[in-house]
């Protein structure tokens, strides 16, 4: 915390407790860069999504990028991938991705920030448009007690797309 003392000094005159609270996107806020890529990325990898699946979901992407097609849409395509996946093994997945991808990603800035306002007692909250596999684990390394991000249909513990 001492390197960024500069980016936390301003947190010395809020006031302790959980009634204040403090609130981080996850993508290209916490992190540099986007989950989502780095997730199709290491499915694609290891066999779990076909190339004709990321291809679609990289055009569903750039579509949303350019706002050619809603969020909805853009969550809808991801969805359709994990249909018939079980979640206990997406969670495990996730942790997996995190450890050997994403953890390198989090802004050393904002790892400051939030130790600092967890230091005050604060209640610090990750928001984000992902979804708790690519979030969560990054909630835990940073001991963020607070997720709020987008939920996935379940049935019977496997995805139903």
């Amino acid at each position: 915390m001492k390197l960024h003392k500069d980016i936390t000094a301003d947190l010395n005159t809020y006031p302790d407790g959980k009634h204040v609270g403090a609130f981080f996107d996850f993508d290209r806020t916490v992190i540099s860069g986007f989950s989502a890529k780095v997730f199709l990325q290491e499915e694609l990898r290891r066999g779990t999504l076909t190339p004709r699946g990321y291809s679609e979901l990289m055009t569903t992407y750039t579509n949303f990028t350019k706002g050619r097609v809603g969020f909805s849409e853009f969550m809808l395509a991801g969805a359709k991938v994990l249909k018939g996946i079980s979640e206990a093994s997406y969670i495990e997945f996730g942790e997996e991705v995190y450890r050997a991808k994403i953890a390198r990603m989090v802004f050393p800035e904002v790892r400051a920030l939030i130790d600092a306002h967890l230091a005050k007692g604060h209640t610090v909250v990750l928001l984000s448009a992902a979804t708790r596999y690519q979030v969560e684990p990054a909630a835990r390394d940073l001991g963020v007690e607070h997720v709020v991000c987008s939920q996935l249909g379940i049935k019977n513990g496997v995805f139903t797309g």
